[in-house]
């Protein structure tokens, strides 16, 4: 409390207001004093608000000193009274006491009058204090349970021994049970994912680590079941407690099944029509030769010409139908995920594109450090060896191909990134590249179908990871990476 304090000093003692002052004026603060000492004043001081104490005698002619408590206290709830008396009995201060004076001071003893003010002020303002906080913590949980009423999401909250607390309307519509039958359950009773022993140990792994996110299955009253996605949080207060937040995810399961069964469908179609068209590729390819052969010096040039255009779109067809049947066959035949040494798996890589490497007379570098991942081995070693083989052949004639396979890993990735001097590309171009049958260059200056970088980032991307490639424009050389997650300590 700051500022010039206001006392209103009822007092018909000239002599004893002046000793009033006196001590006042002891005092550091600044205060005005307005003394009154009739029934009228009383009356008119009480219509004026901003008093910050009551100082008032007990024996005052016209003014009753009990009548005027009750009226300050009503008029100004909070403000202290203090009663300065000559004399009063120890029984009578007492009852007064319990009626709301907050202190007595005798006359011929105001060495205890500053003081007594001052607790009187510092307790009105520990109680404003107090009030402050109690309405702020009122309006927090009126708006804490007002998003917690209206929410979408289910909440809920449960003691360390999964008992249900508290849960929201939405929880309660979701499960179809209402708020009464819930809050005499147990997550055991609702949990269809887990048994009880289970449920039991997730409330001590979630208790140990604090939080967790995860998914489960609810069983409503109907008996149907609904899948959840939980956010949980334990809190150690009154014994320990977890809040979660519950989000209906049925609808996003069922669509991510559904899109399961799409992909299946579309891969084994991708499979089937790349490997059965191949069939009468053979054959289309097979009379073609026979023509070649039968009819021989027959064909004049440009018969010829056609001929081989026919031959050389056979050719190129079943280069294309080889590999949308190798990308359709990623994830599908791969083997499963281990803990493989990466520069192993690079050593194989180059072992395999050496003669590519010795027919581009390409230096190849390798840097950095190479940990052992999670990954599937055949995969990664097909990423590996499509990048640094795609650096080995888009060179640039007379000059050395100059290419770099650097690796870095920190706590959350592995990143693996392929800098080469050749070709480049075109910057606004580089996404269409890991499109399947995509090319930015002619198929006359590089070989190829278009389809290896829409595996490479198809591989990536089953292993969670991502991939992108950089260039500065043609002629500047291109830098491929990817990243997959890893977990850290291996």
């Amino acid at each position: 409390m700051s500022g010039e304090l206001n006392f209103l000093v009822i007092e018909d003692s000239e002599l004893d207001f002046a000793l009033i002052e006196r001590e006042l004026n002891k005092w550091p603060r600044q205060v005005a004093c307005h003394r009154i000492q009739k029934p009228e004043e009383l009356k008119a001081a009480l219509e004026q608000p901003g008093w910050n104490l009551v100082i008032s005698d007990y024996n005052v002619p016209g003014i009753r000193f009990e009548e005027t408590l009750v009226q300050v206290t009503r008029c100004f709830p909070g403000t202290p009274v203090i009663l300065v008396s000559g004399y009063i009995g120890e029984e009578k201060a007492v009852e007064l006491l319990k009626q709301g004076v907050r202190d007595f001071v005798l006359k011929d003893n105001l060495v205890r009058f500053l003081p007594a003010i001052e607790r009187c002020l510092s307790d009105v303002e520990d109680n404003r204090r107090l009030k402050q906080i109690e309405n702020e913590l009122r309006v927090s949980h009126e708006t804490l349970r007002y998003v917690l009423d209206t929410t979408l999401d289910g909440f809920w909250q449960i003691d360390n021994r999964g008992k249900l607390i508290d849960v929201n309307p939405a929880y309660s519509h979701q499960s179809g049970y209402t708020r009464e039958e819930l809050l005499k359950m147990q997550i055991a009773d609702l949990e269809a994912g887990e048994t009880a022993a289970e449920t039991a140990e997730h409330i001590k792994r979630i208790i140990a680590k604090g939080s967790d996110l995860f998914e489960s299955r609810h069983r409503r009253k109907d008996g149907s079941i609904w899948h959840v996605e939980v956010s949980a949080t334990f809190h150690d207060a009154a014994g320990g407690q977890i809040f979660s937040f519950l989000r209906d995810i049925t609808e996003r399961k069922q669509a991510e099944e559904e899109l399961k069964r799409s992909n299946a469908e579309l891969e084994q179609f991708s499979y089937a029509i790349s490997h059965d068209m191949r069939q009468p590729l053979r054959m289309i390819a097979s009379y073609m030769q026979l023509l070649d052969r039968r009819l021989g010096d027959q064909l004049d040039a440009e018969k010829r010409e056609f001929l081989n255009y026919a031959k050389d779109g056979a050719k190129r067809l079943d280069q294309m139908l080889l590999g949308l049947l190798e990308y359709s066959r990623v994830g599908r035949k791969g083997e499963p995920y281990i803990w493989v040494d990466s520069r192993s798996l690079l050593e194989d890589a180059l072992l395999f594109l050496r003669p590519a490497i010795t027919d581009a007379q390409a230096e190849v570098r390798i840097e950095g450090d190479w940990p052992r991942v999670f990954a599937s081995p055949d995969e990664l070693l097909r990423l590996l060896q499509n990048l640094i083989g795609n650096a080995a052949k888009f060179r640039i004639a007379g000059r050395t191909p100059e290419i770099v396979v650097n690796s870095t890993k920190n706590a959350k990735v592995w990143r693996v990134c392929i800098t080469d001097n050749g070709a480049g590309m075109v910057p606004e171009q580089i996404e269409r590249l890991f499109q399947v049958f995509q090319r930015l260059e002619s198929r006359v200056a590089y070989e190829g179908t278009g389809i290896g970088l829409a595996l490479c980032r198809r591989i990536a991307e089953r292993h969670g990871g991502r991939i992108w490639a950089e260039s500065a424009g043609p002629g500047k050389g291109s830098r491929f990476c990817f990243e997959l997650p890893q977990e850290a300590g291996q």
